[in-house]
């Protein structure tokens, strides 16, 4: 059941910083499939912008 907390956490923690009056871009790296867009996407909960980075070729700086 460890995932779920470390998961919970997350997502409270996302939700702290995006509350923030002045929030700052959020970058979430880590391994593959450990729930990164999962605790992302919930934190989130359709009130931002969700933007992937993990493409084969390097992202320009139109992406921020």
């Amino acid at each position: 059941m460890a995932p779920l907390k470390h998961s919970r956490n997350l997502v409270s923690l996302l939700k702290k910083r995006l509350a923030e009056k002045a929030p700052r871009i959020q970058v979430i790296i880590g391994p593959r499939q450990v729930g990164k867009t999962t605790a992302l996407k919930s934190a989130l909960a359709g009130k931002g912008v969700y933007q992937t980075a993990d493409l084969p070729s390097s992202l320009g700086t139109q992406i921020i």
